[in-house]
């Protein structure tokens, strides 16, 4: 089973990063009061308010809307109330070949509107916020498996739910092409180049994680570039 990475640009988009990792520990620093649950210093303050042995999911900072991302072809599903927990979440759920059924919840929405619907990898299920037990704008990623409705390893201190990064798909930048000092970006196909792109600027901040290589006129004609112009990306 692999999957897509909840987020887009991750790293390398200016603000979206990874803030805390599966199984992170939080020790209280002083005695305090979370949930109306008292917390003294030194204590694991997941295992006292919530009853697991660190933190259940990965979190991401990310700037206010940006898209949440579907890492798997299945079903969608929207919760919450957006003063609790995960706020307004995303369920997105699908059953493989085996009988397993995957479960990921996207946290702190934004305030949605969706109905339940099949869903593509690489669709914005949702845009991150700041809802639900929550101190900055940041999403949310947890996943978990199901067997004939029961929750596989429930008792494994994060109430079933697993690591999600051996099962992230690699990333591979997107490699195109444009002449010095020219605005237009083409597409490579073999020694072909496809133009798709005048608005080099633009398209570098969709596409964070494109290469591009500027090549000066004497290697760019050696490439046959079709005369088309095809509709921006």
């Amino acid at each position: 089973m692999k999957i897509l990475k909840p987020i887009n640009g991750i790293g390398k988009k200016n603000g979206v990063y990874l803030t805390q990792e599966f199984g992170n520990v939080w020790i209280a620093t002083q005695d305090m009061v979370l949930g109306g649950i008292s917390i003294k210093k030194g204590d694991n303050v997941y295992k006292v308010a919530f009853k697991m042995d660190g933190h259940n999911g990965e979190d991401y900072a990310a700037p206010h809307r940006e898209p949440a991302i579907v890492v798997h072809d299945g079903f969608a599903d929207f919760y919450g109330d957006g003063s609790k927990g995960y706020g307004y979440n995303a369920r997105l759920t699908w059953t493989d070949i085996s009988g397993y059924t995957y479960e990921c919840v996207y946290g702190h929405l934004d305030k949605h509107t969706e109905i339940p619907r099949e869903v593509k990898a690489g669709e914005v299920i949702g845009w991150i916020d700041n809802s639900g037990f929550s101190t900055d704008t940041h999403l949310h990623f947890g996943i978990r498996k199901l067997l004939n409705g029961t929750v596989v390893d429930y008792d494994n201190g994060y109430f079933g739910y697993f690591n999600p990064q051996p099962f992230y798909k690699k990333e591979t930048s997107q490699v195109v092409y444009k002449e010095l000092n020219k605005p237009v970006l083409y597409f490579p196909v073999g020694s072909v180049l496809i133009p798709f792109a005048t608005d080099y600027t633009s398209y570098l901040e969709d596409f964070a994680d494109a290469v591009v290589v500027e090549l000066p006129a004497s290697e760019f004609k050696k490439f046959k570039v079709a005369n088309k112009l095809k509709v921006k990306l």
